[in-house]
């Protein structure tokens, strides 16, 4: 099951198109780049995931091949981004199409 058969998680997203620098990646490419970085941490002596690899925290494992979609650039926190996602779609989706359908029926009407 999808993240996306919650009606909420499906607002959410549609939503993120207005929280730049965010990003919302389809499965295919999301499964092709974490596919490239499981190869990458395999095959390359110099990756963090290699226990031969020196790092300065153990945290660095996450820093090194994170693929974030925009959630270290923002000025959001990323449990914080949810809501004003969802509302924003919310309101742009009904709330300011009716507005927009009713005030050109009245303009049309003179």
């Amino acid at each position: 099951a999808s993240v996306l058969s919650n009606a909420l998680f499906a607002l959410g997203y549609k939503g993120m198109v207005n929280m730049k620098p965010m990003e919302i990646t389809y499965q295919e490419t999301s499964n092709s780049v974490m596919a490239s970085l499981l190869i990458r941490d395999v095959r390359d002596p110099t990756a963090a995931a290699n226990p031969k690899t020196p790092l300065k925290n153990p945290l660095c494992l996450f820093t090194d091949n994170a693929w974030h979609g925009g959630c270290w650039r923002t000025g959001w926190k990323f449990c914080s981004l949810g809501a004003p996602a969802t509302l924003g779609y919310v309101s742009q989706a009904f709330f300011v199409s009716f507005y927009l359908l009713f005030y050109n029926i009245y303009q049309a009407q003179g």
